[in-house]
């Protein structure tokens, strides 16, 4: 399969950069019809999106969005110059739950380096370098949310950068 597979119009899927529509392994959640949405699951799914135009406008491509397996699912998939790069969206309202950046532990870097794999391995990537990062979006008062972002933030073998 060709690694950027089809391009769509950025007016066509709300962003401002180029994403791959390449299907195959891993998919995108889907919420039935008849049910109402999680008010907790829009707040996430809009800073999903705020941190994939932060991304745009820095020059990264997106591949693949809510990638899911049963692994686990990888929030944004990015290509920035030849490194892909698995990235992890927190958002918090308030500091009450700590530091969204410190919200990223043991197992859930476990389950993001696997569902990572299965990415490369889908897409025969094996050898391309990739790396984990984390935006971490809080909220300021009334200013709109603070962005953070965490290149390299951990590595596959568990280990902070």
């Amino acid at each position: 399969m060709d690694m950027a597979g089809r391009l769509q119009d950025a007016a066509a899927c709300g962003s401002t950069c180029p994403v791959s529509t390449a299907t195959g392994v891993g998919r995108e959640r889907e919420v039935p019809g008849d049910a109402r949405p999680d008010p907790r699951v829009a707040f996430g799914r809009r800073g999903e999106e705020l941190a994939e135009q932060y991304l745009c406008r820095r020059g990264y491509v997106i591949l693949a969005r809510r990638f899911r397996t049963r692994q686990g699912e990888i929030d944004l998939i990015a290509r920035s110059g030849e490194t892909i790069v698995f990235v992890e969206v927190r958002r918090r309202r308030t500091g009450r739950l700590g530091d969204p950046l410190e919200s990223i532990g043991p197992r859930k870097q476990a389950r993001l380096v696997r569902t990572a794999r299965v990415f490369l391995h889908a897409r025969g990537l094996h050898e391309q370098p990739c790396r984990f990062d984390v935006v971490a979006l809080r909220e300021a008062d009334g200013a709109g949310p603070v962005i953070d972002h965490r290149e390299d933030a951990f590595r596959a073998d568990g280990r902070f950068s």
